[in-house]
């Protein structure tokens, strides 16, 4: 199991796994999402999606808009497996 550790800003540090994990038996999957917003550029956030009670849910771990666009596009590539 791939595991990375990504630091976000000086106080906020999340564990990533790469390829999803079983956790009380819900799926664990983490994407990078880009969410279009009326007057300002879109959004663009790490999520994490998993199953609860048999619904499908997301949560969002972290907004990287500020980021660097080759650094988003080398995490969501990280985060599909491209570099195994």
């Amino acid at each position: 199991m791939g595991v990375s550790w990504i630091r976000f800003c000086r106080h906020v540090i999340i564990e990533i796994v790469l390829d999803g994990s079983t956790c009380r038996d819900h799926y664990i999957g983490i994407y990078i999402a880009t969410i279009p917003n009326r007057t300002s550029p879109p959004a663009i956030l790490v999520r994490e999606s998993y199953r609860h009670h048999g619904k499908v849910k997301s949560r969002t771990l972290a907004n990287i808009s500020g980021w660097d666009p080759v650094r988003i596009e080398a995490l969501r590539r990280a985060l599909r497996g491209d570099f195994d």
